[in-house]
């Protein structure tokens, strides 16, 4: 019997949200304030989910993100999703 060939894998977005611990500004409040998606790229979108004027940002990666956003270490990364996915490539 021939040996099955195993599909190769690629790897999925992962998806988080940002916790806001103290607002530092007084725009955004606290708690969950965005919600994201890292590529496996690296490239990180946000969409920020309270205040007047919610938006969508893009970012080369979730280090510069948080260097805008994080206000130190008032900012958490929650991950929704586990390190690494993998599906099938069809």
């Amino acid at each position: 019997m021939p040996k099955r060939k195993d599909k190769p894998k690629i790897p999925v977005a992962r998806r988080f949200y940002l916790d806001r611990k103290i607002d530092a500004s007084g725009v955004s409040g606290t708690g969950m304030v965005a919600t994201g998606i890292i590529f496996p790229s690296g490239k990180a979108v946000i969409e920020w989910i309270v205040g007047d004027h919610p938006s969508i940002e893009t970012h080369d990666s979730l280090d510069d993100c948080m260097a805008v956003h994080g206000h130190g270490k008032n900012t958490e990364v929650i991950w929704l999703d586990p390190i690494t996915m993998y599906v099938e490539k069809r």
